[in-house]
């Protein structure tokens, strides 16, 4: 494949990416940012991996890119029935910046995702969002109810809530470390278990530890991103704490979604996001339309700890939502 980057607006060919070889399209589509007179326009970086039927949208958390995506896409890929849409967004990696400080929203963001979906003749796919990108799935949902097949909420929750104080400090402490290494090391360790970080890595990478590992990935998948700018760090935190689904839109998006095609996934040593929150979710859903798991010794990385789990998880959701047509 020879897909060669002629600026800056677009990453490098990611060819010591397990996923890259996959790739079938990737590029900027250009959205409107807001609405009437006053609406500007917005460009989205985005990839797309795999040519089956089944289409898959994968939406990040604070402070990541397309790139945490990487080892569930990978996952998927191994079932050959999917197509995978990973994308930056607004302000991350490639993508644009906004209209300011004040667009970044958990509602804005799951209008680009609409618009990006819209411009690249997606009419309904399956939803998967993480932490932030687990608060745009359920904006997403709510909004667009016609666009979701299924919809999995993974470390997430519904707003008016204040993470624990390990999990803000850890965080605050790893965005402004310097030293690429320590901040990344610093990132590991805040978003999964320190079981996990201490076991042993995969034979094939060269590294003795899973800490070691996931630093090493970290390091390069910095290649082929940009540095998250500062405002775009305070947006996405305003995006976190202004979100709020109120539990009358819950239910009401459990009742249009009632055939179980609601997964929520979270883990028991989450730092960064209650399992509480996860259980409130599941509760206003309503019980008989969510699955609702707890993975034991995972923590708020669990999509990347859990790959291969959580691909089962949401094919299985998928294979029984066609079964019951």
């Amino acid at each position: 494949m020879n897909l060669t980057s002629i600026d800056t607006t677009m990453p490098g060919e990611a060819g010591d990416s397990p996923i890259w070889e996959q790739l079938t399209k990737r590029g900027h589509v250009t959205i409107s940012d807001g609405e009437g007179k006053a609406a500007t326009s917005l460009e989205i970086y985005y990839e797309l991996y795999g040519t089956g039927s089944e289409l898959v949208v994968f939406i990040n958390g604070m402070g990541a890119d397309r790139q945490m995506w990487e080892p569930n896409v990978s996952e998927f890929l191994k079932l050959e029935r999917y197509q995978c849409l990973v994308y930056d967004n607004r302000g991350t990696g490639f993508s644009g910046s906004g209209s300011g400080v004040a667009s970044f929203t958990s509602s804005t963001m799951a209008t680009d995702l609409k618009r990006l979906m819209t411009a690249i003749g997606w009419k309904r796919a399956n939803i998967v969002g993480a932490s932030m990108g687990g608060m745009v799935a359920l904006e997403f949902a709510s909004l667009y109810t016609t666009m979701v097949k299924t919809l999995t909420l993974a470390v997430t929750n519904a707003g008016l809530t204040i993470p624990p104080m390990r999990g803000i400090m850890d965080t605050v402490t790893s965005n402004f470390t310097n030293d690429p290494v320590k901040r990344f090391e610093s990132i590991c360790g805040t978003i999964y278990t320190q079981e996990y970080l201490q076991s042993p890595a995969p034979e094939n990478t060269g590294c003795k530890t899973m800490l070691e590992h996931c630093t090493k990935n970290a390091i390069r998948k910095s290649q082929y991103s940009r540095p998250m700018s500062l405002w775009t760090f305070v947006g996405q935190i305003g995006a976190v704490f202004r979100h709020y689904i109120a539990p009358a839109r819950l239910e009401h998006l459990g009742r249009m979604l009632p055939d179980r095609q609601i997964l929520i996934i979270t883990g028991d040593e989450d730092h960064l996001v209650r399992t509480s929150n996860s259980v409130h979710l599941a509760d206003k859903l309503g019980r008989d339309h969510v699955i609702f798991k707890i993975y034991e010794g995972a923590g708020h990385g669990l999509t990347a700890q859990e790959s291969a789990k959580i691909t089962r998880d949401i094919d299985d959701m998928i294979t029984a939502v066609d079964a019951s047509k």
